[in-house]
């Protein structure tokens, strides 16, 4: 934390989430969603980001109506499409367009991706190198908790992923970096931060179909884990 204003801010998100799982427990029982629940999919599952103004404070909430159906494919996605041209067809992050597109955000945007100047960008990149190389060797895919401990409220910060009303993983737009790495490498399972959920899927026990998949490819996450050694940590993104 940086301070006490950081520490209050992080209070009160806490109850607001907490507030937010309580909603969705008397409405849905067992069923409902967790605020920042973690759950453990295949990568190459999520095939569509959708355009929303939905952020992550809108993590656990269940929302009925048309917010899913305006679907793109994933590899539209611009970051998305600068890793593909990276790591897959071996372009220089430059050449592959990721300082452009980075000089541009910073133009609009305060610090996007933590990155204040390109010297913070050129790290960055440099990071993101480092984290598809410990994975490729088979470094573990670590959880954010793994990564923050008890300062992060379960799976907050992770790749973010709606559930649609068909029970569809779509993609967020948060964790760009971290989504195409795990395709690209085709791990078979990553943790992720639960976003929106369609009521629909809830009603028709979708949302619970996820969970037992997760548990699922949880449990080979943990054996694999123990199978190989960490070689350091994931980078924060």
């Amino acid at each position: 934390m940086n301070g006490p204003s950081e520490y209050l801010k992080s209070c009160w998100w806490r109850l607001v989430c907490r507030g937010r799982d309580g909603v969705n427990r008397l409405r849905f029982g067992a069923a409902g969603p967790l605020a920042a629940e973690c759950l453990y999919i295949d990568p190459l599952q999520v095939r569509h980001f959708i355009e929303s103004r939905v952020t992550r404070h809108d993590t656990g909430r269940v929302l009925a109506g048309d917010w899913d159906d305006k679907r793109q494919p994933i590899d539209a996605l611009p970051k998305i499409a600068i890793c593909n041209r990276h790591f897959a067809e071996g372009l220089s992050w430059e050449a592959a367009g990721a300082y452009e597109h980075m000089a541009k955000l910073l133009q609009k945007k305060k610090a996007p991706d933590g990155c204040r100047n390109m010297e913070d960008v050129h790290r960055r990149y440099a990071a993101l190198d480092d984290f598809y190389a410990r994975l490729q060797q088979g470094a573990p895919y670590l959880t954010k908790q793994a990564l923050g401990g008890k300062r992060r409220l379960r799976e907050e910060g992770g790749v973010y992923i709606h559930v649609g009303h068909d029970g569809a993983l779509l993609f967020g737009k948060r964790g760009c970096h971290r989504l195409a790495i795990a395709r690209l490498l085709k791990l078979p399972a990553i943790p992720v931060q639960l976003g929106v959920v369609h009521a629909q899927a809830v009603r028709q026990g979708l949302l619970q179909q996820l969970r037992s998949t997760s548990a699922e490819l949880a449990a080979r996450h943990v054996q694999t884990t123990k199978a190989v050694s960490p070689g350091g940590q994931n980078v924060s993104h």
